[in-house]
């Protein structure tokens, strides 16, 4: 716990402030834009999330994965599956999207932990194949 504390005294003022400021900004951006231009900012931010899980991967661990594709797929199969044969709505569908997700991934981190070089990329691979093979 008091690691965590440590951690959290760490993080400067300006970089905190700056957080809020994206959040309140943010957070009134629906208000005065187009939903044109909200679905523009959707899509980006999705594609940067995806772009962030690829270098912290490859730039920080140096491990190349395709699973980042096969997971991003896993969740949106999820949250399609949720939302139109169960009938809940997007939030609770993507909160489970998130768990599912999560939960698939923790399992093949189990079983890609000890792989390195090429059999870790292509056991990721197998991800993103698989789907398509098996259907």
């Amino acid at each position: 716990m008091t690691v965590m504390i440590e951690g959290l005294r760490s993080i400067k003022k300006p970089f905190i402030i700056t957080m809020l400021a994206v959040l309140i900004l943010g957070s009134g951006l629906p208000f005065v834009t187009s939903s044109y231009m909200l679905r523009v900012l959707n899509i980006a931010m999705i594609a940067y999330l995806c772009v962030l899980s690829v270098y912290v991967l490859l730039g920080m661990c140096g491990q190349n994965s395709f699973a980042q594709a096969g997971l991003w797929g896993v969740g949106a199969y999820i949250t399609a599956n949720v939302t139109l044969k169960l009938g809940f709505g997007s939030i609770p569908a993507m909160l489970a999207a998130i768990i599912g997700t999560a939960l698939f991934a923790f399992v093949l981190g189990f079983a890609f932990f000890r792989l390195r070089q090429y059999y870790f990329t292509f056991a990721s691979t197998q991800i993103v194949v698989a789907p398509i093979i098996t259907s």
